[in-house]
C-alpha cells in the first residue's frame, strides 16, 4: 500500500516492504534450500526448475526493493528546521496518525531546511 504525504512524495507501507524485503534476503533461500534438501531425501520432481523460480522471484523482489529504497523514503515524517533571529526551531511533522507510533521501536524523520 502507498499513502501521499504533505508534499506529494509517495511512502511505501512498512509491513509490506519489511515482508518483501524479507522473503528476497532470507525467505526465498530458506525455502530454495529446504526444497533442494527435501529433494535429496524424498526425490521429489523438478528440482532445478523450482529453484531456478524460486531465484528469479528474489531477483526480482530484490531489483523491487532497490528501486523503492531509492525512490521512495521509509520516513514517519518530517523535521522543519527554522532559523530566525539566530535562534532555530525544530518541527516535527507527521505523515500518519501518532497513535500508530506507539508500536514502532524507531520513529524517523526527514529533516527538510
Amino acid at each position: 500500500m502507498m499513502s501521499t504525504q504533505k508534499k506529494g512524495t509517495l511512502v511505501m507501507d512498512k509491513k509490506i516492504y519489511t515482508g518483501v524485503k524479507a522473503f528476497s534476503t532470507v525467505g526465498g533461500a530458506a525455502i530454495g534450500a529446504i526444497y533442494f534438501l527435501a529433494s535429496l531425501i524424498v526425490n521429489l520432481p523438478n528440482v532445478s526448475l523450482v529453484l531456478g523460480v524460486i531465484l528469479c522471484i528474489m531477483a526480482a523482489s530484490s531489483v523491487l526493493l532497490y528501486f523503492i529504497s531509492r525512490r521512495f523514503n521509509m520516513y514517519d515524517g518530517e523535521m522543519d528546521v527554522v532559523e530566525k533571529d539566530g535562534v532555530k526551531t525544530f518541527s516535527l511533522v507527521l505523515s500518519t496518525d501518532p497513535d500508530d507510533l506507539i508500536n514502532q521501536k524507531v520513529v524517523a524523520f526527514k529533516v527538510c531546511k
